[in-house]
């Protein structure tokens, strides 16, 4: 029997199946610099056009307080028919897609680093045959304290142009 979370873990290594997300990676830690984390404004979203659809960015939120959506990619907001969450709290997602919205955050801001984690089935209604992969990363103002985490979510199947 599948858990209620679709089998969603942590991985211990940052070797993706994708390679999409691999150069992700990559260019969160060339906007690093000598910094411990990027900004938002270093992030160019010119320079990852192809991910876009994928993107999905949380203000995080003081101790206590319920973490709020930021920025959802089209894939999201599309596939659940949810329309404009900007700035609402993350429990306006459908239940299974905020309680992994919630942990991926949480390890994030546990490990102060990015993070891969996979699920067996999607949160996608109509694509949960399919695992899904992540890459969440830290973004930061100061660079010492995390403000922002931006996911790239992809469905294993699906083909990024």
């Amino acid at each position: 029997m599948q858990d209620k979370d679709g089998g969603f873990t942590r991985q211990p290594d940052l070797n993706f199946s994708r390679g999409e997300l691999t150069e992700f990676l990559d260019y969160w830690r060339s906007k690093s610099r000598e910094r411990n984390f990027p900004t938002r404004a270093d992030i160019n979203p010119r320079e990852i056009e192809r991910l876009l659809p994928w993107v999905n960015m949380y203000d995080v939120s003081p101790e206590g307080e319920e973490h709020r959506i930021r920025l959802l990619g089209s894939v999201l907001s599309s596939n659940f028919n949810i329309g404009d969450l900007r700035g609402k709290p993350l429990s306006s997602f459908p239940p299974l897609l905020a309680s992994r919205a919630r942990k991926g955050i949480d390890w994030v801001l546990e490990t102060r680093g990015p993070i891969r984690a996979v699920a067996t089935s999607s949160s996608i209604p109509g694509q949960e045959f399919q695992g899904t992969e992540i890459c969440a990363v830290p973004l930061s103002d100061n660079g010492q304290d995390i403000n922002i985490v931006m996911v790239i979510a992809l469905l294993e199947k699906h083909k990024i142009r």
